[in-house]
């Protein structure tokens, strides 16, 4: 229990620093609100009890359904190490859109080639989860750059129950910190952070949809735009 007792601690610091950083730099920053939707396609595919492949189409909409933010397609070949590690080499391709007031020029693609690492472990009912991420972004807006970004998710699901019943239902939450790997013009490294609770319906053994809320803060390259947008997620994976 010291080990749930922890996490919950990791996560709620991770989710108010979340919150607080933006609260803190609104004063220096342009904040731009939004209401987006994401719909989220997840599948998964074992060729042994130690590979597998996994995958992720992501419809991402701004202005509620109206406009386009982005649209992405994610590939993932996973090796798991053990019970609770697993290392995972990766793709994404993603479409971004101009939306807001703080629009970007035109529409670009970008290419991420991806390492990781993903650590779970169970304390009584709960599950809990640690995803390292190291991304290597290819930007083709104007001309091709690079960026380097570290993520790292901190998550914890607990099944729900009925009069000592076991439920379809649970509940998951997680915060995700994104930082750059060095300093943009001008100078600073936090990118994004992403803070979500949600509920998970399993409609079969391997098949789930889910529901929940994610608040999204994000920094523009400039480091004075920034946006804070309320996002309903809306998902069906395969396992």
């Amino acid at each position: 229990m010291h080990c749930l007792s922890s996490t919950i601690k990791t996560l709620i610091l991770l989710v108010v620093l979340g919150l607080v950083v933006p609260l803190t730099s609104s004063a220096q920053q342009v904040v731009d609100h939004h209401q987006n939707v994401w719909l989220d396609l997840s599948l998964k595919h074992k060729f042994s009890e130690k590979q597998s492949v996994s995958g992720l189409v992501s419809l991402r909409r701004n202005d509620f359904v109206a406009d386009w933010q982005q649209s992405l397609v994610r590939i993932n070949f996973n090796h798991k190490l053990s019970d609770n590690f697993t290392g995972t080499l990766g793709y994404d391709f993603a479409i971004n859109f101009p939306y807001g007031q703080q629009a970007i020029d035109e529409r670009f693609f970008e290419h991420r080639v991806v390492e990781q690492v993903s650590l779970k472990n169970k304390v009584s009912a709960w599950n809990i989860s640690h995803r390292y991420r190291l991304e290597h972004r290819f930007l083709m807006l104007y001309e091709t750059s690079l960026r380097n970004r570290f993520r790292y998710k901190l998550g914890l699901s607990h099944p729900l129950s009925f009069k000592g019943e076991n439920t379809p239902w649970s509940f998951t939450m997680f915060n995700e910190l994104f930082v750059h790997l060095r300093k943009t013009n001008p100078a600073h490294y936090f990118d994004q952070n992403w803070a979500y609770g949600g509920l998970d319906y399993m409609l079969t053994k391997h098949v789930s949809v889910s529901v929940g809320y994610m608040n999204q803060y994000l920094t523009k390259p400039d480091g004075i735009r920034a946006e804070n947008n309320h996002t309903l997620i809306v998902g069906l994976k395969r396992k």
